[in-house]
């Protein structure tokens, strides 16, 4: 007979295990990026927050290439809520050496109340300017 409690116990360590390793990926994403790789990859991950307006409708997004990213919200290329609403104005974005922490942080962000999202764009950007003309100078 097949012992219940034994299999049981390996599917809870089987789950316990794919969960540690999800978190490590976030927590340790140099460190797994290291292991997956064999060395330091030098690509970039954006967090990214559009506006229609100052204190309009707010989109959060994540690209690896951000000026094209915006470029293509600017010019309407992507079809769904950025188009929709008029969403364009770059106000608010993070860079991030990892794409899991950078994933990891806009949902993070696209759970957040809207107060927050608000206090964050102004941490950064208090007159919600466009900043896309800046993100076109940087390297």
């Amino acid at each position: 007979m097949i012992n219940l409690v034994f299999w049981r116990k390996i599917i809870v360590y089987i789950y316990l295990i794919d969960n540690l390793a999800q978190y490590l990926q976030i927590i340790f994403p140099l460190k797994r990026q290291l292991l997956l790789v064999g060395k330091i990859m030098k690509k970039k991950y954006y967090v990214y927050i559009l506006s229609s307006k100052r204190n309009g409708t707010i989109y959060t997004g994540f690209t690896n290439t951000l000026k094209r990213r915006v470029y293509e919200h600017k010019i309407g290329l992507i079809a769904g809520f950025t188009k929709k609403y008029n969403v364009k104005n770059l106000v608010y974005f993070e860079i991030h050496d990892c794409v899991a922490t950078a994933i990891f942080r806009e949902k993070k962000i696209k759970k957040w109340q809207r107060a927050w999202k608000v206090r964050l764009i102004e941490s950064m950007n208090p007159e919600w300017n466009d900043l896309y003309d800046e993100i076109l100078n940087l390297g």
